[in-house]
This record gives C-alpha cells, sequence and structure tokens, in this order.
C-alpha cells in the first residue's frame, strides 16, 4: 500500500511541477531518487537573476556593453567550446559577471552513459579552473535532463534551469518578452534569455528602463542563490532550511 501511495505522489509532483509559464517539466527518475533542477530561489527579497545563454561568440560584446551601460551584474552561460576560450572568460569575468556552463547544446545526450557525461563535465570543470581560477558551479541545459541533473548533484555543482522564460526564441516582439517578464516575475526568480534572437537585446534595454528596476533588485545567480543549508522541493525552489 505504500508503495502505491508514493507513486501516486510522485505523479501528483510531476503534474504539478511546472515553469511560471505553465510548461510542464517531466522529471526523470535515476534510481529511485528524483533530480530536481533549481528553477528559483524562495525569498522574501525583492531580488532576481537575469541569466543569458550565449551560443554565439559575436552575440557577447553587445550582452556586456548592455549590462555595463546599466551596472547590471548577471550570469552567463557559454557552450563548451567557449567556456575555455581564455579571452573570452577573462573579458566576462573582468565585467564582474559569473559564468555557468551551458552544457550538451549540440550532443545526442540520449547516447551517452551517467559515467560519460560525468566524466565530462568533470573535464571541463578542471579545465575552466584553470582559466577562471574556479571551477564550475552552475551547469545549465537548453531543456530539462535528468541525466546531467542526476551528475550535476554527483558532482556537487547546481544544476539550473528557470521560472521565467523570455520565450525570446519566438521572436513575436519586443513588447512580448517584456509583458511576459513583468506578468510573471517575482521575487527569486531566474530569467533566461538567449541572446541569438531579434528581440532579446531591445527587450532587455527596454526592462532596464522600467519600473521592474524599481521593484527589484537584479543580481547574478551567485548572489540569488544559497550555497549552504538548503535544499529543493518539489517545485524546484532552493529553500533556505530552518
Amino acid at each position: 500500500m505504500k508503495k502505491y501511495f508514493f507513486i501516486f505522489i510522485v505523479i501528483l509532483m510531476i503534474l504539478g511541477l511546472t515553469y511560471s509559464l505553465g510548461e510542464k517539466i517531466i522529471l526523470t527518475l535515476v534510481g529511485g531518487d528524483m533530480y530536481v533542477p533549481i528553477m528559483r530561489v524562495k525569498t522574501e527579497e525583492n531580488k532576481l537573476a537575469f541569466t543569458f545563454n550565449v551560443l554565439r561568440e559575436d552575440d557577447l560584446g553587445e550582452l556586456l556593453n548592455l549590462l555595463k551601460q546599466y551596472n547590471i551584474k548577471s550570469t552567463i552561460f557559454l557552450t563548451e567550446n567557449m567556456i575555455l576560450d581564455n579571452s573570452l572568460v577573462e573579458m566576462i569575468l573582468l565585467e564582474g559577471h559569473q559564468i555557468g556552463l551551458l552544457a550538451f547544446n549540440n550532443r545526442n545526450i540520449e547516447s551517452m552513459t551517467p559515467n560519460q557525461i560525468i566524466e565530462e563535465l568533470k573535464n571541463i570543470s578542471q579545465t575552466f579552473q584553470g582559466i577562471g581560477g574556479e571551477r564550475i558551479e552552475i551547469v545549465r541545459t537548453l531543456e530539462y535532463k535528468g541525466t546531467v541533473s542526476a551528475a550535476c548533484k554527483t558532482l556537487g555543482i547546481k544544476y539550473i534551469l528557470w521560472d521565467v522564460d523570455s520565450k525570446d526564441v519566438k521572436e513575436v516582439g519586443v513588447n512580448d518578452i517584456v509583458e511576459r517578464i513583468n506578468y510573471h516575475v517575482k521575487g527569486g526568480s531566474i530569467v533566461v534569455f538567449n541572446t541569438s534572437y531579434k528581440y532579446t537585446f531591445p527587450a532587455i534595454r527596454m526592462l532596464l528602463e522600467s519600473s521592474l528596476i524599481d521593484e527589484y533588485q537584479i543580481v547574478s545567480l551567485k548572489e540569488l542563490l544559497y550555497h549552504d543549508n538548503y535544499y529543493i522541493n518539489s517545485f524546484g525552489e532552493q529553500v533556505r532550511k530552518r
């Protein structure tokens, strides 16, 4: 009876765990455990994080200039090739931003074993440490991957998704992005932007010139996240233990 009750609870949790935009995330059960990504931080502070997925080196200069203009510190996720580029890493760190790994974006991860994923993340982290002086602390994929989440847990790396998606990839328009973020964002939110799209930078500029800045402090994930004494609940919220 207890077994069936547990299965019922797990199903409810899977159905209940959604993005703020209503998109369902499917959790992978690995060895009987659920590896839940961090999607937001449960906090009473009016802080939120703007995070950026950078797939092209050409986008980086414009992003850094824009953030510098508005004195914003953020978290920038780079692909495996970019995160091991000395000059790019130095450029980002000198501006005071945090770097995360945007992992396996051009790889068929389903063909990799859990050990292969662990070893690859470990090798990239060790190489990055020689460049940036610190090991990789945060990893993201473009969509939820249970095997990556499990590997991150094994390595003591935080696996980060988001609770507010800008939907800039749809290229509907600047107002669509701005209205979507203003509607869904709240204290502790993690907002995701993708820098390769037409309306991303104009929308960021509009947001940074709006009343959003008066309501919230925009910080990097390093400042927003808890680094000890926390747990992740079934909704992907990072919660401080009492």
